[in-house]
């Protein structure tokens, strides 16, 4: 939001070094249009896949056994075709092909973040657009617009969860990882919850105006409820650092 202002309308805006889901989410919203980052491919390399199911880690046991696909919401040629189990084997035995089923899974997947973002805007924009001269119509508008307001907030509450969870696996490389990078875990702890609050924020802009009391309230205390534990987390462990490096 500080930099984009100033560039130039007419020419496309390119981020280098983001790639998580939800901070290229956070920077389409403010005008970028494309990314160059390694982040899909090297957490690929290492069996991390992101779904719409949330974070998994491939090379734990419990998929060794596995017939299901990575994602079986996801369309990509990866998930169609290959099922955890023999991804994992793949990976298990350091066989190249393992590594680019990973990353070609995960650049689908970021993809179709992106996709239904921007099909959560076009749809409540489309509904605006309907026609309103009749009370029929007036009707008809009115309804379309609360269902796709309800899915603008749906996207980035799975953003926010999605960033959450990153929050759990960074919390494990600060504690299990190389001790000289600690401070590095912690820039990323410190993304990673503002990726969620963002999130959030787009969420609540949404809840707003929808009528649906219901879904409001639920949605409206899961949110509260993940922004009270993403505070949490990120304080618990730069907590833990800070005190670890005091001399």
């Amino acid at each position: 939001e500080k930099t984009v202002p100033y560039l130039p309308e007419d020419k496309p805006v390119y981020l280098m070094g983001v790639g998580t889901p939800e901070n290229i989410l956070e920077a389409v919203e403010r005008g970028v249009d494309f990314f160059d980052c390694v982040y899909p491919a090297r957490n690929g390399r290492h069996g991390h896949a992101y779904t719409n199911h949330g974070k998994m880690n491939l090379l734990n046991a419990k998929y060794e056994l596995d017939d299901k696909p990575l994602d079986d919401t996801c369309g990509c040629p990866v998930c169609r075709t290959y099922s955890r189990a023999y991804i994992r084997h793949l990976l298990k035995a350091k066989e190249m092909l393992g590594l680019r089923l990973m990353v070609t899974q995960q650049k689908g997947a970021f993809v179709e973040d992106i996709d239904r973002d921007s099909e959560a805007y076009d749809k409540v924009f489309a509904c605006f657009k309907m026609p309103k001269a009749t009370d029929e119509e007036k009707a008809a508008r009115s309804t379309a617009i609360q269902a796709a307001t309800k899915f603008a907030a749906l996207v980035p509450m799975q953003v926010a969860r999605n960033a959450y969870e990153l929050m759990t696996v960074i919390m494990d490389v600060a504690r299990l990882g190389n001790r000289n990078a600690v401070t590095d875990a912690c820039v990323a702890m410190m993304s990673a919850r503002s990726a969620v609050l963002g999130a959030l924020m787009n969420v609540r802009i949404n809840l707003g105006s929808l009528k649906d009391k219901e879904f409001v309230s639920k949605l409206q205390s899961e949110a509260d409820e993940l922004e009270h534990l993403a505070c949490a987390k990120e304080k618990e462990l730069l907590d833990e650092i800070n005190q670890e490096l005091k001399v």
